[in-house]
């Protein structure tokens, strides 16, 4: 019995770093920093349009969900779109197109991490499991709160016991379920407590 996944999609980096610059700049007379292009209402609008394009991943609404990224991007630049058209990508299975988009998030944006829990399932998906778990620890370095990625960690040290690893990796993925469900009651990760508990007593 496998664990599920789900794909960490809490995209919360992209119009925080320039309403931070929009106040050093009124802090500082507005001489100090330049804004970008786009305003910060135009960032604003492309975070809207994220967070409905999400919603509509999260049911499966994959060309709806490629719209509103691919409108985001129009308005503003930002990092969460390009994640998030990586995530359409891959949930079609497109694999270099996804990993193009996911490059594309950390080139607009270095400060933005979220990607690397999606890099991470990229690779697992595409069977590098080491380039995978790194990304995996490097996703968790650098955000120790992303309970998505914790539990998509565990379900691959899961997956790894039908590969004939030892006990110790059940007792990890057990670990990083635990981790998962301190910072969050999300169902999938009750789910796969209950599923690893039955694995672990059969």
């Amino acid at each position: 019995m496998k664990l599920l996944k789900k794909l960490p999609r809490s995209f919360k980096h992209c119009a925080c770093a320039y309403a931070a610059l929009a106040a050093i700049a009124m802090l500082s007379g507005g001489c100090a920093v330049t804004l970008p292009e786009a305003s910060i209402v135009d960032f604003q609008k492309a975070r809207e349009l994220v967070d409905q394009g999400t919603f509509k991943l999260d049911r499966g609404k994959l060309e709806e969900a490629e719209t509103s990224y691919k409108v985001a991007l129009e308005i503003a630049p930002i990092a969460a779109a390009y994640d998030g058209l990586g995530c359409v990508a891959m949930t079609r299975k497109q694999y270099s197109e996804a990993l193009s988009y996911f490059q594309l998030a950390m080139d607009t944006d270095p400060e933005y991490t979220e990607v690397l829990g999606n890099l991470a399932l990229l690779y697992e998906s595409r069977g590098d499991l080491a380039t995978a778990m790194d990304y995996y620890k490097q996703a968790l370095e650098d955000d120790p709160k992303n309970f998505q990625v914790r539990n998509n960690l565990a379900a691959f040290l899961s997956d790894s016991l039908g590969r004939g690893q030892s006990s110790e990796l059940r007792e990890a993925s057990m670990r990083e379920l635990k981790k998962a469900k301190a910072l969050s009651e999300h169902p999938i990760i009750e789910n796969n407590i209950q599923r690893l508990t039955g694995i672990i007593h059969e």
